[in-house]
């Protein structure tokens, strides 16, 4: 019996993968079962190959063409995928067990919370046409709403051109949905670059950076770290009760913050319309707005409270004797600090660092976020 993790490269480096990795991680560690990782699946198939049916195998994708590419390998082996992605209908010619959120909740989350808001004119903007997650949450929506309340908006090669179509075509719409946080401060960036109003915004992730950007985004939380442990509890389970497949559906969170106004949730009632699923998708890679969104929530994603107070003082503009002193840390340690936080965004200087997080990131907010955690850890001391 033993424990297997594929990757595609392509979604390798993001703060999603980190994030199931270290769910992966800690679950397999629980249960005393190492796993070995691999971004090859040539490497992969060639030790895959010498395991049988007892074995398993978590792939972690969101690429709906690395899925189609080794599924003829996962025909001939005898190792269980496991599949960590959305709840979707995804046909594919082997058995295959999937830790998923229940796409279809947040779906009808998210319509029940912008209708009580007075919100009927939807957009989806930035998605992805071979992301697996974002062509599933599309057709979710478009079980609740009609055309007249829909406009979806796919990213055709580059998602700066997508943005300048919803900004010309979408301005009936009085609400906007993103598939993720990053792409829903990007487009808020986009936004105030042309002095254009803010929009009544939602996203999917709930990372770090939808927490401390601007006045906060409102976010639909999936935990990728919970996907994560369950893809290891699948694979446990199912030789424990002797299922051939399983399906876990993880629930979804909406947590409010300013891009929606701080209005509080109060339920509406989201209505199953007939089916009408998405076009056929079509292979395609398309360039972020920015890349320093993504390399600052992963630099987010694993900073302790002490990193996160270094990147309080660098937004703050002090020196490092002050940081020291604001940190309890020597002078050498908090220079050897933000060395590592200069390094994870590539900024040369501490100036640098200031600029590019201070894009993103608002310093009141992160300090809020600094003394929750200080109270948090000062509650458990009790």
């Amino acid at each position: 019996m033993a424990l297997l993790v594929l990757c595609d490269p392509l979604y390798r480096n993001s703060v999603w993968c980190d994030k199931k990795l270290a769910g992966i991680r800690e679950e397999s560690a629980r249960r005393r079962t190492p796993f070995r990782l691999f971004e090859s699946p040539a490497a992969f198939e060639s030790a895959a190959a010498k395991l049988d049916e007892t074995s398993s195998v978590i792939i972690l994708f969101d690429n709906i063409s690395f899925i189609q590419s080794i599924s003829q390998m996962l025909c001939r082996l005898r190792i269980h995928p496991i599949l960590s992605s959305i709840e979707n209908d995804l046909r594919l010619p082997f058995a295959f067990s999937r830790a998923a959120w229940d796409v279809d909740a947040s779906a009808r989350i998210a319509i029940d919370y912008l209708h009580s808001c007075g919100k009927h004119k939807i957009a989806l903007v930035g998605l992805n046409p071979n992301s697996h997650s974002d062509v599933g949450r599309a057709d979710a929506m478009k079980r609740y709403l009609t055309s007249e309340e829909l406009s979806v908006y796919f990213a055709k090669g580059d998602m700066q051109t997508c943005f300048a179509e919803f900004f010309r075509t979408g301005a009936d719409c009085d609400a906007v949905l993103c598939p993720n946080d990053h792409i829903a401060i990007c487009l808020s960036e986009q936004r105030a670059a042309q002095e254009l109003p803010p929009l009544f915004l939602i996203s999917y992730g709930d990372t770090m950076m939808a927490q401390l950007y601007g006045n906060g985004i409102t976010s639909l939380a999936t935990s990728h770290f919970d996907c994560g442990k369950s893809a290891v509890e699948l694979h446990f389970n199912r030789l424990k009760n002797g299922w051939s497949a399983a399906s876990l559906l993880l629930n979804c969170q909406l947590h409010v913050r300013g891009s929606t106004q701080n209005i509080p949730y109060g339920k509406s009632s989201a209505s199953l319309l007939p089916l009408d699923l998405t076009p056929p998708h079509t292979d395609m890679l398309f360039s972020m707005v920015t890349d320093d969104v993504g390399r600052i929530d992963r630099l987010l994603a694993v900073c302790d409270l002490i990193d996160l107070k270094i990147i309080y003082c660098i937004l703050c503009g002090y020196t490092y004797e002050r940081i020291g002193e604001f940190c309890f840390l020597s002078l050498e340690a908090a220079k050897y600090r933000v060395r590592r936080i200069r390094a994870a965004i590539s900024g040369q200087n501490k100036r640098d660092v200031a600029e590019v997080i201070g894009t993103y990131v608002n310093r009141e907010r992160l300090l809020c976020v600094i003394e929750t955690l200080e109270s948090s850890y000062a509650g458990r001391r009790l």
